[in-house]
C-alpha cells in the first residue's frame, strides 16, 4: 500500500532543495566559469562576490518564509 504524503513536507522539501541548488549552481559553475575564462586569481578575488549573491539568494527566500509565516500560509 502506497505511503501517504504531506503536501506541505513536500514543498518544504522541494523548496529547500531548489535553493541548495540555486546556491551550489552559483557558486560551482559560476567559479568554475570565472577560473576556465580569467584563471584561478580571479575565482579567489571573485568567490566572495559569488557567496555575496548566495546570501543574497538566501535572504530573499528567507523573507519570502516570513511573509508566508505571517499571512497563514
Amino acid at each position: 500500500m502506497p505511503e501517504a504524503t504531506d503536501p506541505r513536507r513536500q514543498q518544504a522539501k522541494t523548496e529547500r532543495n531548489l535553493l541548495i541548488g540555486a546556491i551550489v549552481l552559483l557558486v560551482l559553475v559560476g567559479g568554475g566559469l570565472i577560473v576556465a575564462i580569467y584563471g584561478g586569481g580571479a575565482a579567489f578575488l571573485g568567490l566572495p562576490c559569488l557567496l555575496a549573491g548566495a546570501l543574497v539568494i538566501v535572504l530573499l527566500w528567507l523573507l519570502v518564509k516570513l511573509f508566508e509565516r505571517l499571512g497563514g500560509e
